[in-house]
């Protein structure tokens, strides 16, 4: 029996057994040498029995006031707090557990924790609910869990359930210390952060877009262009009576492989714009970065820049939301091109470069020959507000950096002004490729 679990019971049970021993111990000596030394015996047992009635009722007196005393320490804390031991059974419960529960310990292990806590007659299981106890039993470790509930009215409450074992001087697991704590408000303000990020993203990528309109109009035009040519000139040898079969039908695939050269344009675009972004899914970084130069291949052309693509072989996927990938590289080559204007049009240079770091992670590395960042500049460059633009909001780093924490990784910039800035991000590889 635990220490905590001591009582005035167990001080009865003493007694008993002691006296009991000195009842045995007289007969013995009444039979073997009389009644005179028996009195002699059963005095001194008398005064040997009130010496230890005196020492255990001390001890208990002790032991119940240590006991009162650990209870107002646990009930000075606002969040729910249980002592259990190894068997699940509750010893002790603090004043905001019982008034949570609707329950009260009228005795150290009358309940085990998940009657006390939930009414139930099993532990906590399932991946909604699992039981942070089994964990800390199995592995003598401390873990926290988290539990969604649901109300009588039907509103969920999500509660952060934190237990810690108690060893004793063998290393054996004596108490369990469990304190909850509702996060339902910090939950719902996250998800609410993570909303108005989403918000503000999309409303990245329409300026963005609209940003880039004269390009892509330019870029659409070329393949219905096209179009209208070899109809065109379907149409004439059609008029003219000499049509020949297989030049038609050479005309007519080419005109059908240009509507599809638009139609994959505007399914571009269409996605870089849309608002519900999809789940993430396996991607390969190589094939993102491809889409997001073909995004602004006119402004790059027009701006005579030049693009090179050292792009790492055989990398492992990466567990990500496309769009939002795709977006943060067009903002980071955009921000390149910007940069660039401004130099001798020989000297404009992109390079995008990808590889697998020693840390298993795989880098992405945006570089240009621009006029770089200042010392002042590379300290705000991801600081909402900030832009060395001018008309900039300031607002598409600070975007594409949360863009990438999100997704577990980081985005760092480097630059020297004599050879122009760098974007480096970094994301974890998909589980199942490690």
């Amino acid at each position: 029996m635990s220490k905590l679990s001591y009582n005035k019971a167990d001080v009865l049970r003493g007694i008993s057994l002691f006296v009991i021993v000195i009842a045995l111990v007289a007969a013995i000596i009444i039979l073997c040498c009389g009644f005179e030394l028996a009195g002699y015996a059963i005095s001194a047992g008398i005064l040997l029995l009130g010496i230890s009635v005196f020492l255990l009722c001390r001890q208990g007196a002790e032991l119940a006031e240590s006991r009162q005393f650990l209870q107002r320490v646990i009930d000075s804390t606002s969040d729910p707090l249980l002592v259990i031991d190894p068997d699940y059974r509750v010893i002790l419960a603090n004043r905001a557990a019982q008034r949570i529960s609707g329950r009260s310990v009228t005795a150290p292990g009358c309940l085990s924790c998940h009657e006390f806590s939930h009414g139930r007659d099993k532990p906590c299981g399932g991946l909604e609910n699992p039981c942070p106890l089994k964990t800390v039993v199995s592995g003598k470790i401390a873990t926290t869990v988290t539990h969604t509930h649901v109300k009588n009215a039907g509103q969920e409450t999500v509660v952060e359930i934190s237990a810690s074992p108690v060893l004793n001087r063998s290393g054996e697991i004596e108490y369990i210390i469990e304190l909850s704590r509702d996060i339902t408000a910090r939950v719902r303000a996250e998800e609410q952060v993570r909303r108005h990020q989403a918000e503000l993203a999309h409303v990245s990528r329409l300026g963005t877009m609209g940003e880039m309109a004269t390009g892509l109009a330019h870029e659409l035009n070329q393949p219905l262009a096209a179009i209208v040519n070899y109809l065109q000139a379907a149409r004439e040898r059609i008029r003219s009576g000499s049509a020949d079969f297989q030049e038609l039908l050479r005309d007519i695939e080419d005109a059908s492989q240009q509507a599809r050269r638009a139609g994959g344009i505007i399914e571009q675009i269409r996605n870089f714009v849309r608002k519900d972004v999809r789940e993430r899914s396996k991607v390969n970084i190589n094939t993102i970065i491809q889409q997001a130069v073909s995004l602004v291949k006119t402004e790059l052309r027009n701006n005579r820049i030049e693009v090179n693509l050292e792009l790492s072989d055989a990398l492992p996927q990466v567990s990500a939301q496309e769009i939002q990938i795709e977006q943060v590289l067009v903002n980071l080559i955009r921000n390149s091109l910007d940069a660039m204007i401004n130099i001798e049009a020989d000297a404009r240079v992109l390079t995008i470069s990808t590889s697998k770091t020693e840390a298993g992670l795989i880098s992405c590395t945006v570089c240009d020959t621009g006029c770089g960042l200042n010392e002042k500049e590379l300290d705000q460059v991801f600081n909402p507000f900030f832009t060395t633009k001018a008309g900039g909001m300031g607002m598409g780093l600070p975007i594409c950096r949360t863009i990438i924490e999100e997704h577990g990784g980081k985005l760092t910039a480097d630059s020297d002004t004599d050879r122009g800035a760098s974007f480096t991000f970094v994301l974890p590889v998909n589980e199942g490729e490690k």
